[in-house]
């Protein structure tokens, strides 16, 4: 919930009407977005801010280049370099919104001025500031003499906030029981969810996920994937997820981007990626096991037009009739081939390599190779002469110059 600054100081001092109003009219706001930086070394810091909404951090940077937390602040908190603003010397400090924020702005000339005309307001922040000292003496001896746990419960303490989001995030992540180990100390899936929950936490508007489950092994990867599709589904939010496991893709995605060579070749949902690709690329790069291709000519035969390379031979289905081209690339996926005893085109089994439920049988087709997945039970051998037969509704056909999709109607 937003912070109102009136309140915050009328905790500490009676306010009238005008002297609250007389306060207000020295307050500017400022908005930043996530990772805008508010103040950074070398700036005059002329002013303190107050966080009506979101959340900020100072830090010092090392030479090394290593961050040093100095502060968070949150709602209903102060923020700034406060040497820099006490004494007019340049900061030494970044202070970086960490989340889109709301702040009020007060600067230090207009301050001294009310400190004159409304004297307690000396007094506030002269008891902030003595708060913000102690708070400081606290976390240099807590630094020196406790443990990170005990460091990290007197966090819990001085940001109850924070501790709240954290909570709330944890038990979605069912992170519970880990919050007191050390990264080492967590599995594979742990940290990944661990590296979820640093994003969640922030209330972004956006996440961005590259790859988060490539370093998972098979069986990990497959409940970390149900968890993040639950968990996407829960926080309504708008997740780009980049991968090039297709199967992430297929049951993730409520929309694919398809990407060769850095350009976007389709975009459109799951299934019609799978079922109308726009290229030959992503015919291929869409599906386990991949399409299969045939480079065939259009030829006439009693009376009606075929696709034919050598012993393949397939009719020209009438959903396909105003085909102009007189020779295609021919798509046709694994599962849509069946066995025949006879008919149908002939092939020489090469290879057969079973799945679990499905056998992927490799034919022969004189000088070409198409897979074609068959169940299980199925009795079939290397070497083994057997028969398919093909739906020509299911067929894929793409143009030979640039391997583009030929449609026949407005819905492909």
């Amino acid at each position: 919930m937003p912070a109102d600054i009136i309140d915050h100081i009328s905790r500490e001092i009676d306010l009238s009407e005008l002297e609250k109003s007389e306060f207000r009219s020295i307050l500017s706001e400022v908005s930043l977005h996530k990772k805008e930086l508010l103040i950074k070394p070398g700036q005059t810091v002329q002013n303190e801010y107050f966080v009506v909404e979101g959340c900020l951090r100072a830090y010092y940077l090392d030479e090394q280049g290593n961050k040093h937390i100095i502060q968070f602040a949150i709602e209903d908190w102060w923020i700034s370099d406060f040497e820099a603003f006490f004494t007019n010397q340049p900061s030494k400090l970044y202070v970086e919104a960490i989340e889109d924020s709301k702040l009020l702005s007060l600067n230090r000339t207009l301050l001294e001025e009310l400190y004159h005309r409304i004297p307690k307001f000396e007094r506030f922040f002269r008891l902030k500031t003595t708060g913000a000292f102690v708070s400081l003496r606290k976390r240099i001896l807590s630094s020196l003499e406790k443990s990170n746990k005990e460091r990290y419960l007197d966090f819990c303490k001085t940001y109850p906030e924070i501790e709240k989001r954290v909570q709330k995030v944890a038990q979605m992540l069912d992170l519970q029981e880990m919050l007191g180990r050390k990264p080492r100390q967590l599995s594979g899936g742990q940290r990944q969810r661990v590296a979820v929950g640093r994003a969640i936490v922030r209330n972004p508007q956006a996440f961005l996920m590259d790859e988060p489950l490539s370093n998972l092994d098979a069986l990990l990867r497959l409940q970390t994937r149900k968890e993040l599709i639950e968990l996407t589904g829960e926080l309504k939010s708008t997740v780009i997820y980049v991968t090039h496991d297709q199967v992430e893709a297929m049951t993730m995605g409520h929309r694919l981007a398809v990407m060769n060579n850095g350009e976007v070749v389709q975009l459109d949902t799951p299934e019609n990626i799978f079922s109308r690709p726009s290229s030959r690329f992503v015919a291929e790069f869409i599906g386990s096991p991949p399409m299969n291709f045939l480079n065939v000519e259009i030829v006439e035969k009693n009376k009606k037009r075929v696709f034919q390379q050598d012993s393949f031979e397939v009719p020209v289905p009438d959903s396909m009739k105003a085909l102009k081209e007189t020779s295609v690339i021919l798509g046709f996926r694994p599962n849509e081939l069946e066995l025949v005893s006879r008919g149908g085109i002939s092939g020489t089994v090469s290879v057969v390599e079973t799945l679990g439920s499905e056998k992927l049988v490799y034919l022969k087709l004189g000088e070409k190779t198409i897979s074609l997945l068959v169940p299980t039970a199925e009795k079939i051998n290397s070497g083994e002469n057997v028969r398919f037969k093909i739906n020509p509704e299911s067929l894929h056909l793409f143009n030979i110059a640039n391997e583009t999709r030929i449609s026949f109607d407005d819905s492909v």
